[in-house]
């Protein structure tokens, strides 16, 4: 359980950094191909500078485009493109779509940790429990060492009692035989139910452990759970100035664009103006011939006149007539003339000041080329950061995964060792049984009369056991239908955790039960002790009811028979149990290494996705106009900050949570 939440954090954290690294690229295209910026830059970011200063400056600037500008400003125009305007609010719509995606499944992130969290209770208070019932078994336990003592030591001063009788225990040394044989099947089911209490007490001490491990990955999510929602924040900090800025961008894009078409208009005017000083230099050109051909022909009427002198006093007055239309004529061409150079200036000047804009331009592209260069260096470096870490995760999830093989390799070990041991120790219990068996083979044939009060109680034990068999029978067949009717993996796991925490109720249950007998058997030593006295004088003085004692004999073998039925199929129901909660175990095993294929396969197609984008990105870039190059140049330094703070924020936070583990 605790496995699939941290895999499902990771994954949360793979798409955190795909979905950032997918807004630095969509903004910027890809990291590798290097954004050529032309040296059309020049002019429309000058129009965008004026206009963000203020209002006055941009009026101004507006009204001085027509007289100040060249004709060289309409090549550089960039045309807007539609598809640009559509792409931005696509952006947004998937980064919010992918938004509500994250915050769904920290959603389920913390329904799980919930869970977690109260199974974590649950396995608090079951060890509470058995450390309660460990204090009690331990304290019997002490109590039937001390009344085994106290029953040597009584038996050991019988012993002389019954040197006298040893006469009489010839003639029953025939049972006696058999009677060693029961009492050794009775010592070892006893043995048997002193291990069974020691391995419950073991798997006490690893539910314990297992509690502490749980509440160690619980720490572990909340930490990865706050790391989560801190990265939410800022990403959603970064959708809003994102928005903020697109709608900028938009502002800026429509003012340029107005500001684009008055420069359009002012170079038409001045076009226009340039062809009418064209034309009136021409008209002037035509007007200076015809003032020479006509000066010509004047001196050769001076040259007449001089030669008829009559003549010339007739035209004179002609001559004055004329000269005065001259000299208007000449007047007007004087101010056309003045007009026409006043333009050259004007325009000389509208070319320098051009001049100028387009160097102050270029300074400025070569400014904010250098600022690129520099925030794709910051790029390259975030994004071997990022793979570095990436390598660090993978290289940590191989050691946890080396480790829980060794700890698994360790724990079989330390079971064959105990079990080594285990026999050991019971060969060499077994060895002392016997001896002292030969020493209470006399003290069997007490249990004649206790046998028909043991018959009656042993049937209500069977009684019971077949009743609490029956109900955990029930509650398995319950759990594994609820179980099959689920359909969540993660409902599968903690319904089958109850099924087991149901089944380990059960078996404590019986083994309660089994120490109930324990203590009933050495109730019922105690009660032989203390009665072998009064059976030793009933045998002699009662030899006609040997008959009826053979009798109760055989049923008391029939009992024990049973008894020991029973006990074995109590063992083969502990067995079927056991296998069942390994079953379960590996089970839960399958299905954690099902959902790491599922979060591979996910982080396999968040990659392909990514290099669709990319590539996708890659594309537009080339289909986008200049007018989206001036959209991305304003936000990269803001994305290019926040990216810093985020890829080093985050590290910062990781490593303090590495330095923790």
């Amino acid at each position: 359980m605790c496995l699939s939440v941290n895999v499902l954090v990771i994954f949360i954290l793979l798409i955190f950094l795909f979905l950032i690294l997918y807004v630095f690229w969509g903004r910027n295209g890809s990291p590798d191909v290097p954004k050529k910026l032309s040296p059309r830059a020049a002019r429309p970011l000058k129009l965008a500078a004026l206009e963000t200063d203020s209002s006055s400056s941009a009026i101004s600037a507006n009204n001085r485009i027509p007289k100040d500008t060249s004709p060289k400003v309409s090549d550089r125009k960039p045309s807007p493109s539609p598809f640009s305007e559509k792409k931005r609010p696509s952006r947004i719509t998937e980064l919010e779509s992918l938004v509500s995606q994250l915050q769904g499944e920290l959603k389920k992130a913390k329904h799980q940790v919930s869970v977690s969290e109260t199974s974590k209770n649950q396995a608090k208070q079951e060890a509470e429990e058995s450390k309660k019932q460990l204090q009690e078994v331990s304290s019997k336990l002490q109590e039937t060492k001390n009344q085994v003592l106290e029953e040597e030591t009584d038996k050991t001063g019988a012993f002389n009692h019954r040197s006298v009788s040893q006469g009489w225990d010839l003639e029953f040394g025939a049972t006696s035989t058999d009677e060693r044989g029961r009492l050794a099947v009775v010592v070892q089911e006893i043995r048997q139910l002193k291990l069974q209490i020691e391995m419950v007490a073991s798997s006490e001490a690893d539910h314990v452990k297992q509690a502490e491990l749980r509440n160690s990955e619980i720490q572990l999510l909340r930490g990865n759970l706050m790391d989560t929602l801190f990265l939410v924040e800022n990403f959603s900090n970064q959708l809003k100035d994102c928005e903020v800025t697109d709608a900028e961008t938009k502002a800026l894009a429509t003012e340029t664009l107005r500001q684009m078409e008055n420069a359009k208009k002012a170079v038409e005017e001045l076009k226009s103006d340039g062809t009418k000083a064209v034309d009136s230099y021409k008209k002037m050109a035509v007007e200076l011939e015809q003032s020479k051909s006509r000066m010509v022909w004047l001196g050769g009427l001076v040259t007449k006149l001089l030669a008829n002198p009559g003549v010339l006093e007739n035209h004179e007055t002609l001559l004055k007539d004329y000269a005065s239309l001259k000299l208007g004529e000449s007047n007007e061409m004087n101010d056309e003339i003045s007009s026409l150079r006043c333009e050259v200036e004007r325009l000389r000047a509208a070319l320098e000041a051009s001049g100028k804009n387009d160097q102050e331009g270029n300074v400025k592209a070569s400014s904010r080329l250098r600022i690129q260069a520099e925030l794709r260096f910051e790029l390259r470096t975030a994004k071997s950061k990022i793979d570095k870490l990436e390598a660090r995760l993978v290289g940590k999830e191989t050691e946890l995964k080396f480790i829980s093989e060794e700890n698994d390799n360790l724990c079989l070990l330390l079971k064959k060792n105990q079990k080594e041991t285990d026999a050991e120790a019971e060969l060499k219990q077994q060895r002392e049984v016997i001896k002292k068996l030969k020493a209470h083979l006399m003290d069997k044939e007490t249990q004649l009369q206790i046998v028909s009060d043991q018959n009656e109680t042993l049937k209500s034990d069977i009684h019971k056991r077949e009743t609490d068999i029956q109900d955990v029978l029930m509650k398995l067949g319950f759990a594994m239908r609820e179980a099959e009717k689920s359909s969540q993996r993660a409902v599968k796991v903690t319904e089958q955790l109850d099924a087991t925490q149901a089944s380990n109720s059960a078996m404590e249950t019986e083994l309660d039960k089994l120490k109930a007998r324990l203590v009933a058997k050495e109730t019922e030593l105690q009660f032989i002790s203390d009665e072998t006295d009064n059976v030793y004088l009933l045998l002699k003085n009662q030899k006609e009811t040997d008959a009826e004692a053979e009798a109760e004999l055989k049923q008391q073998m029939e009992v024990i028979e049973k008894l020991k039925a029973d006990l074995m199929d109590k063992e083969t129901q502990l067995q079927i149990v056991s296998d069942k909660n390994e079953t379960l175990k590996s089970e839960m095993g399958t299905e954690l290494r099902e959902l790491q294929v599922q979060s591979n396969q996910l982080r396999e197609a968040a990659e392909k996705a990514n290099a669709m984008l990319s590539a996708g990105n890659n594309n537009n870039q080339r289909n986008s106009s200049y007018s989206e190059d001036i959209d991305d140049e304003v936000q990269r330094r803001k994305q290019g900050i926040s990216l810093r703070r985020l890829v080093f924020g985050g590290r910062s936070r990781r490593n303090g949570w590495r330095l923790t583990e």
